[in-house]
């Protein structure tokens, strides 16, 4: 059975929809007739129903605001958008990476004071929880990698200008930090009594057998770089087109 709005003509199947178009197409068409004048239920029933649609009508604008500003976004390759603002990005100035990696121990002073920084973290933390909080420690204090929000990509400057952190590059700051590690487990035996089962532990850490083989690099690659993604992640208004 169809329903016919006298209004409009509009048609309906569903007795329901047609009670509700109803309410509605008679307010509206009676708004210059003094003579109908729609009771308090309906009133309430015409305005829940009005409220309804115009929530529903929010929701689909403010959707294709959302979908209107992402394809108003500019698609750029992120090496060249870096490339193009040098070693100034966003406000910040970035340090040459290869630099850093060249100057480590003494760039590194502003948080590792001391032999102690090395031993608190051999004592008390897994080797892969150690290389997170020492490069945790580097990038609040340096600026030299970059990342995006939405990515699991990093980036570093140097001479040659801006570049995708490999494995390699990842590698050669791990190498620096186990290091200076070494160094200071050194000066610290010098001063200190360890019982056989602390220095196979500690030394065991320090040597990073869990970064024996490349595989392993990878794996722990991969779980901190997304670690360090969340800490220096940058949001900006572009879509980025990875090289």
């Amino acid at each position: 059975m169809a329903y016919e709005c006298k209004f409009c003509k509009k048609n309906y199947i569903n007795k329901k929809a047609y009670d509700k178009h109803y309410l509605k197409c008679e307010a509206i068409n009676s708004l210059d007739c003094i003579e109908v004048i729609p009771s308090l239920k309906n009133i309430y029933k015409i305005v829940k129903t009005l409220v309804k649609e115009n929530n529903n009508l929010k929701k689909r604008v403010n959707k294709l605001e959302d979908k209107l500003r992402k394809n108003d976004k500019q698609k750029v390759n992120i090496i060249d958008w870096l490339n193009d603002r040098n070693n100034n990005i966003l406000g910040n100035e970035y340090i040459d990476y290869k630099n850093f990696i060249n100057n480590f121990n003494k760039e590194i002073t502003l948080f590792w004071k001391s032999k102690e920084y090395t031993i608190n973290k051999l004592l008390n933390y897994g080797t892969v929880d150690i290389l997170k909080i020492i490069i945790n420690d580097i990038i609040y204090q340096h600026n030299i990698l970059i990342s995006f929000k939405n990515t699991n990509n990093i980036y570093y400057y140097s001479s040659n200008g801006w570049n995708l952190l490999s494995l390699g590059d990842f590698y050669a700051l791990f190498q620096k930090i186990q290091k200076k590690m070494i160094c200071d487990f050194f000066d610290y035996q010098r001063t200190t009594t360890i019982d056989t089962d602390k220095f196979n532990i500690m030394s065991n850490k320090i040597y990073a057998n869990e970064l024996s083989d490349e595989r392993k690099q990878k794996e722990v690659y991969n779980k901190i770089s997304n670690l360090i993604c969340k800490e220096i992640e940058k949001e900006i208004n572009i879509k980025i087109i990875y090289q």
